[in-house]
């Protein structure tokens, strides 16, 4: 329900000098007016498409509208005819822990002998059995006879002060950080499906333990990220001590690197961009990445392509511009995937892209001097960064978007939305190290949870040799 004020009086002019000025204000009021209703339109009319915010904020009633505006699939649910099956392959012998022959009859019903064939048909059932594992080290006490100094039996190399070994300590880590479960969530795991009682506060110290094991793989990941020759960034908003603070990831072809601070400033950027002069940055329009000259920096199209579609739904002119941006721009990650399918020559990929570039560099410049100030603006700020939109064109290796920073940092997002916040400096160590670590695995083809154990395992044994990065 609108609630209308009531009307204000009409001022009474006297001449023409002074309706002509009050006519001028009130142009100037209604023009201000109008800008506000605008900036409070466009915001209203924000979603996952159009803009950054993500599809968990969308309105219900407009993912209700996409749902029923969907084309549906006139196919039926399931597998379809066609498509290539998928099996489940057989454990190798080596993998098999233990055979049980099942054996025909002697006989058959008829009374005929049943002669049994060489070859028989292979029926495995794979389970778990989880149950722990205790290792009890008895440690002898003496005392001297004469000075009556004690003594107690050193315990071997490698095994830990603490009550755990590297696998529970592997398994803690990676459910409160790559499974997402909280401390309590972990205690009943381990007291329901383990076997083993294990308190909240020793979950917690089970993660401060595994921060100082990976402290050294952390660096190392650090180092091999400086030496990427294209690397994704990408920042987000991460919560500590109840207080907003930032995500910044920085991802390449062998390495993931996550680091937490308060700041957003182009400081903390460059600290994490160190050496970008000879590297290829990918990344979206925030200033504060203004610093990496144009020529070594990629501007991500996927959140142009959002920008592109916040224009076309405006009105008038500004429509027009964003639709054949909007319609360029898909046209454009259509031909890059047809090429990167097809692994075609790089050369060839600029020649395919000319007439686009073409086409989107003279919409940019018309919607420049669009007569709606938004569209206008955000126009020449593209342009303003006109020689980082084409680098993947110039330089092999390099994709036209951020998506892959954008997945690596789904998993802290996703943290962050169950956690809210680390509460200390040693759980954002954890966080760093943790996140970074599971990501390169994943990046590399790495088994994580075997790499955790040999990371604790070196740890134990005062090795510090890097598993990961080598």
């Amino acid at each position: 329900m609108i609630v209308m004020s009531k009307p204000l009086p009409f001022p009474a002019v006297s001449n023409l000098e002074e309706a002509t000025s009050l006519i001028r204000a009130l142009f100037e009021r209604i023009s201000r007016l109008e800008g506000e209703l605008e900036y409070y339109k466009d915001y209203h009319d924000r979603h996952s498409g159009n803009s950054s915010q993500p599809p968990s904020r969308d309105r219900s009633s407009r993912r209700a509208l996409e749902k029923k505006l969907r084309k549906k699939s006139s196919r039926k649910r399931g597998g379809q005819g066609g498509h290539q099956g998928h099996r489940q392959e057989a454990y190798s012998p080596e993998e098999v822990s233990e055979y049980i022959a099942c054996t025909v009859p002697e006989e058959c019903e008829c009374g005929g002998a049943v002669v049994v064939n060489e070859e028989g048909v292979r029926h495995q059932v794979a389970d778990i059995i989880i149950k722990p594992y205790v290792k009890e080290y008895v440690r002898e006490k003496g005392c001297c006879g004469c000075c009556h100094r004690s003594y107690l039996g050193a315990l071997p190399v490698g095994v830990p002060s603490g009550q755990y070994g590297v696998g529970v300590l592997s398994l803690s880590g990676l459910l409160s950080s790559a499974y997402r479960m909280s401390t309590r969530q972990i205690e009943e795991f381990f007291r329901d499906v383990c076997g083993l009682k294990i308190s909240l506060g020793t979950v917690s110290n089970h993660q401060g333990l595994l921060s100082r094991a990976l402290a050294g793989e952390y660096e190392q990941i650090a180092t091999v990220s400086k030496q990427e020759s294209v690397r994704y960034v990408d920042e987000t908003v991460y919560y500590q001590n109840d207080r907003k603070g930032y995500a910044w990831l920085a991802a390449g072809a062998n390495s993931v690197l996550l680091k937490l601070d308060p700041s957003r400033g182009k400081k903390v950027a460059k600290a994490l961009l160190q050496q970008y002069h000879s590297r290829v940055i990918v990344t979206d329009r925030y200033p504060g990445y203004a610093f990496i000259p144009q020529a070594r920096r990629q501007i991500c199209w996927a959140h142009l392509l959002r920008d592109f579609r916040k224009f076309s739904e405006r009105a008038g002119d500004a429509g027009i511009i964003g639709t054949s941006l909007l319609h360029a721009t898909e046209s454009l990650f259509h031909i890059w995937k047809q090429w990167k399918a097809a692994q075609r020559p790089f050369e060839e990929l600029k020649v395919r892209l000319a007439p686009l570039i073409q086409a989107i560099e003279h919409w940019l410049k018309r919607g420049a001097r669009c007569a709606h100030v938004p569209t206008a603006r955000s126009c020449t700020k593209i342009l303003h960064l006109q020689h980082a939109l084409w680098t993947f064109t110039e330089v092999q290796g390099v994709d036209p978007t951020n998506n892959l920073a954008e997945r690596c940092l789904r998993g802290i997002v996703i943290k962050r939305k169950l956690a809210f916040s680390s509460r200390s400096k040693r759980g954002a160590h954890f966080l760093e190290r943790i996140f970074s670590f599971i990501q390169t695995c994943k990046i590399t083809h790495i088994n994580v949870f075997h790499a955790l154990k040999n990371v604790l395992h070196n740890f134990f044994h005062h090795r510090h040799a890097s598993i990961i990065c080598r």
